[in-house]
C-alpha cells in the first residue's frame, strides 16, 4: 500500500486473508503518519524556542543603567537618554524616549507581521 501525498510505502503480508492485511497495513501507516507529524512539530517547536531563547551574553542585554554617566540605554533600538535619577523617580519626565522605543517595537511587529503575511500568499 502506498500513501500518494508521502509517497510511504507500507507491505503487509501477515495473514492469508488480504482485508486484514489492509486493515493492518492501514494502521501501520497511520501509526507512521502520526510519528512523523509528532515529530515534525516538536522539531518546528524546538527550532522556534532556539531561535527565541537568548544566549546569555552581555550583548544579549536590553537596558542599562549607568549610573556613572548618568544614562540610560536601551539596547535593542540604540536609544540613550541622560538623567537616570529623574527617570527613576519620574518616569513621565522620559516619555519621549518610552514613545521612541515604542514606535521601534510596533515597527518590528508590523514587520513581522508583513514579512507573515508575505510568506502566506507565496504558499
Amino acid at each position: 500500500m502506498i500513501h500518494k501525498p508521502t509517497g510511504i510505502r507500507i507491505d503487509c503480508q501477515d495473514t492469508r486473508d488480504r482485508m486484514e492485511n489492509e486493515k493492518r497495513c492501514l494502521a501501520r501507516l497511520h501509526s507512521r503518519l502520526t510519528k512523523d507529524l509528532v515529530t515534525a512539530q516538536r522539531s518546528q517547536i524546538r527550532d522556534t524556542k532556539k531561535s527565541q531563547a537568548l544566549q546569555g551574553d552581555r550583548s544579549d542585554k536590553i537596558r542599562t543603567y549607568n549610573y556613572r554617566s548618568d544614562r540610560v540605554t536601551d539596547h535593542r533600538y540604540g536609544e540613550s537618554v541622560t538623567g537616570i535619577q529623574a527617570y527613576l523617580t519620574e518616569p513621565t519626565v522620559f516619555s519621549d524616549f518610552w514613545e521612541k522605543v515604542t514606535a521601534c517595537w510596533q515597527l518590528e511587529k508590523l514587520a513581522a507581521i508583513a514579512e507573515e503575511m508575505e510568506r502566506g500568499e507565496r504558499s
